[in-house]
């Protein structure tokens, strides 16, 4: 799916793509996970510095087990570090 936006005189199109079956693993455990990402076009061009992907267990929770995001000034990478209980 795309959505355009319009900021000033630029023209900004943001699309967002689903993925099953996507193998994760972290420290909490290995996992096939549903991928969402986002990417940003600026004018048609993808901006490489502009990314996010959070991947969802394929479990009866959807279980977030990963964050991965893309800025121009970082990179960051959220993991899930334990499963279930406290």
């Amino acid at each position: 799916a795309y959505s355009p936006r319009r900021v000033g005189s630029r023209s900004s199109m943001i699309s967002i793509a689903r993925t099953f079956g996507a193998p994760v693993s972290v420290p909490a455990g290995n996992f096939r996970a549903s991928k969402i990402s986002i990417h940003v076009f600026d004018n048609g061009v993808e901006m490489k510095d502009a990314q996010f992907a959070l991947y969802l267990a394929n479990n009866a929770a959807r279980t977030p087990v990963l964050i991965e995001a893309v800025i121009p000034v970082a990179t960051a990478r959220v993991e899930l570090v334990k499963a279930g209980g406290r």
